[in-house]
């Protein structure tokens, strides 16, 4: 009954507008009621003539009046065959109008239905040619707009179960279809899986502690959920199927595979813990250093004698040492992160970068009484092309958890050897191995990571960042090489390192004079070195007041006379006013008004002599590869970082001074 009132006020919605909009209706409406007036004149008239006919008689003294009786009846025979035909001709008028009425409807109501499902018809097309993201999204909710919007529903539907699995349940969830991804995950065939329970289906055991059937029913949808003895993991969403009174009979389930999403936010969280790890590590790396130079400073400053001072001067000396270790690591590590970490290939001694790893290692090995025994394969050729800073760095980086992670009395090697030569290319390999704690296989798979370290324990037993194999297999692999370990638990490891570098040209001076390492050369003098610089004069443009304090305490001793410039800007006017009296420029970067780089510009635009040739050097915290190529696009000549190593420090200042003396 309720549907048959919707089709009658439909009608009706549907018929208005088209007798307003049709204009020969209205004008066919007027036309018939032309008759049904005239009719109804005549009648009137006839009504009239026999009031006209009575002429003051009254109707009960009609007897006596045969004449005027006869005409009062032809009047009423004539008005009432004037209303019958007008009754006639409106009936006939009446059923013309609905029969017009009803076809101008018909037509109307069949062009719009037309329309409605060549809109349906046009949607339809274009979804099964492949567009799978039409949608009607109707504006109306009439019928055409219920039905729009359940094609909507289904095209949903049909989405999801290509692009993931679908199954078809009744309300006790078994199983009445299923697609062909479904099949897939489950590893059934249709013929299996029909008349399956759903748990069945997913291999969800009844025992566990989350049930995704519960979840399916309450809240029609799963958390993630591994299937157990299999690798996968599972995400399944439900709706209901209804019948067609709207009555829930059974479900639709989609089930999508979010094994790899899984996968990645499990490798999210281990990260994020593993950074966790690394900053409380972070903390207690710097925080240990920190401690003992404020620690060491407070007592040097309290003690009377100066045996005390010293102790204590040495060992925030070697405190500051291992704070400078740590923040090195962490600048690596985050430029290999930024993608930003690179060589700078030079031709360098590879005996001599051995022995300066061998010298750093050497007095830490001596504390506890181990042995170096260090090789070098004669086969390898004196001098290579290639990063030996970065090689150094890997290399200290063995050595130094070799002897780390060894006991007292114990025994390290350092050795290498020329593994192959094609052309002008050689394979070093460099093998570093210690009868120390070991390492375990599982261990073993975290050991080259980044934030981690073989076990978590050891940083609280021996220290360290856990960046250093990281950074170190960074720099491997950009050499074209590997780097891999041997080890068991309890019986010490072997690190394995190979390099390709390509063979170098000694100097031309070199060729006479057969290279030595450093341990072999004959060692200059502390006074021997401030000799060949005393009487010089050096410009310091430094803003930092304890760094210009830290520099002229380092060059009291020498007799060289030093000249301090606040900034960029004082520089550059001391040189213009004497450019003459200077020697060497040791440059500070970041200063206020002009910054060194600047002020280097302007002091080589000079339009004096000597302009050029002023050895300028920067000294300065910025560190990076990029930093001192930007220093050397700038005009200077070298570079010092900061901290100032001390040895470099005079190494660099004799260098340029000693050119300015020969030239």
């Amino acid at each position: 009954m309720k549907l048959m009132k919707n089709r009658v006020w439909s009608s009706v919605y549907y018929a208005l507008p088209v007798i307003l909009r049709y204009k020969i209706l209205l004008i066919f409406m007027f036309v018939s009621a032309l008759p049904l007036v005239v009719f109804s004149f005549f009648a009137w008239r006839h009504i009239m003539g026999m009031g006209e006919s009575l002429g003051g008689i009254a109707v009960s003294d009609l007897v006596d009046y045969p004449e005027q009786a006869a005409r009062i009846s032809l009047h009423i025979d004539a008005a009432i065959k004037d209303m019958q035909r007008t009754a006639i001709v409106q009936l006939v008028l009446m059923l013309s109008f609905l029969v017009a009425l009803v076809v101008t409807t018909s037509l109307r109501l069949a062009s719009f239905l037309t329309g409605k499902f060549a809109w349906l018809m046009y949607g339809v097309n274009r979804f099964q040619a492949g567009e799978r993201q039409f949608r009607f999204r109707p504006e109306q909710r009439d019928e055409f707009g219920l039905l729009a919007e359940c094609f909507d529903g289904m095209a949903e539907n049909v989405v999801r179960s290509e692009s993931g699995a679908m199954v078809i349940t009744d309300i006790d969830l078994t199983i009445l279809f299923a697609n062909q991804n479904g099949l897939d995950i489950a590893g059934k065939t249709l013929e299996e899986t029909v008349g399956m329970h759903y748990r069945d289906f997913c291999c969800f055991p009844a025992d566990s502690e989350y049930d995704p059937i519960a979840a399916l029913k309450s809240g029609f949808e799963t958390d993630a959920y591994r299937l157990p003895d299999r690798d996968i993991t599972l995400k399944g969403t439900a709706q209901y199927l209804l019948d067609k009174k709207s009555r829930p009979v059974g479900y639709i389930i989609t089930i999508d595979d979010v094994t790899e999403i899984q996968r990645a936010r499990e490798r999210a969280e281990r990260a994020s813990e593993a950074k966790g790890e690394f900053l409380y590590n972070m903390s207690h790396e710097i925080r240990t250093p920190l401690g003992a130079i404020i620690g060491m400073t407070a007592i040097g400053l309290a003690a009377g004698d100066s045996d005390r001072k010293d102790y204590c001067l040495t060992k925030v000396e070697e405190a500051s040492k291992h704070l400078l270790g740590v923040i090195n690591d962490i600048l690596d590590i985050s430029k290999i992160e930024a993608g930003k970490f690179d060589l700078s290939p030079v031709r360098f001694h590879f005996e001599s970068m051995i022995q300066r790893v061998v010298d750093v290692n050497r007095f830490l090995a001596d504390d506890k009484n181990q042995t170096l025994a260090v090789t070098v394969d004669p086969g390898i050729p004196p001098y290579l092309n290639g990063d030996d800073q970065r090689l150094a760095q890997v290399v200290t980086n063995l050595v130094s958890n070799a002897v780390k992670f060894t006991g007292d009395r114990g025994s390290i090697t350092l050795a290498a050897r020329l593994a192959e030569e094609r052309g002008t290319v050689c394979t070093i390999e460099i093998m570093v191995a210690d009868n120390g704690i070991g390492i375990s296989e599982e261990q073993q798979g975290r050991l080259f990571t980044a934030y981690g370290q073989a076990d978590r324990s050891t940083s609280r037993v021996y220290g360290g960042t856990g960046l250093g194999l990281a950074i170190s297999r960074n720099i491997i692999e950009q050499m074209g090489g590997r780097i891999w370990l041997d080890s068991e638990e309890g019986r010490g490891t072997t690190f394995y390192v190979t390099v390709n570098l390509e063979r170098g040209q000694p100097d031309a001076e070199e060729t006479a004079v057969v290279p030595q390492p450093p341990a072999a050369v004959e060692i200059v003098s502390e006074e021997e070195q401030h000799d060949s610089i005393r009487g010089r004069r050096i410009l310091l443009a430094e803003d930092i007041d304890i760094n210009r304090e830290i520099v002229l305490a380092l060059l009291e001793d020498t007799g060289v006379t030093v000249d301090c410039a606040h900034n960029g800007r004082e520089a550059v006017d001391m040189c213009t006013a004497a450019l003459c009296r200077y020697d060497l420029v040791l440059m500070d970067i970041q200063m206020p008004e002009v910054d060194g780089l600047e002020a280097t510009r302007r002091i080589r635009a000079l339009d004096m002599p000597g302009a050029a040739a002023l050895p300028i050097v920067a000294m300065t915290a910025n560190v990076f590869r990029e930093d001192v190529e930007r220093c050397m696009a700038a005009g200077m000549n070298g570079h010092i970082g900061k901290p100032i190593d001390i040895t470099e420090l005079f190494t660099t200042i004799n260098k340029y001074l000693s050119q300015t003396v020969s030239g």
